[in-house]
């Protein structure tokens, strides 16, 4: 894995082709992050913190734990491919990495806004650190089956 990869670099750039090489590398690092990571880690994280706010009226300490323990192990993966790709020092390779953690943002921040806002979710959009006022939602039991309505 590792090792060939890293074997296939060249030492010298010789010609246009060890360039190409190179930068088709790079590029390639760039997209196997980003399809690794938005749908594995970064959805994966904002269904999450979803699921944190419209349950967390109605469920007990242990379960809000647990949901707060998967939105930081659905984020892991994203951060190590994120840290890889800026110590890459490239612009495509520190562009993609802050993307990638720019979209995190919105799951991170929901999630912490869960605990914050009284009505425990936060406004849906481009604007973060926003609470909906609360009693807008009906919140249900959501994990017992007794549906809001």
């Amino acid at each position: 894995g590792k090792v060939m990869e890293l074997a296939s670099v060249p030492i010298e750039l010789r010609s246009g082709k060890d360039v190409d090489r190179l930068w088709d590398r790079t590029l390639t690092q760039c997209l196997v992050a980003a399809a690794r990571n938005i749908p594995d880690g970064i959805l994966q994280m904002e269904l999450q913190s979803w699921f944190l706010c419209l349950v967390f009226p109605g469920i007990d300490w242990t379960v809000k734990a647990q949901l707060v323990f998967n939105i930081v192990l659905a984020g892991v993966g994203v951060l190590a491919d994120s840290v890889d790709l800026l110590l890459a020092n490239r612009r495509v390779t520190v562009g993609t990495a802050l993307t990638l953690l720019g979209m995190m943002l919105f799951g991170v921040s929901r999630t912490i806004m869960a605990f914050y806002c009284p009505s425990t979710i936060e406004s849906v959009g481009f604007e973060l650190f926003h609470c909906i006022p609360k009693g807008m939602i009906a919140h249900g039991n959501w994990t017992s089956g007794t549906l809001p309505g």
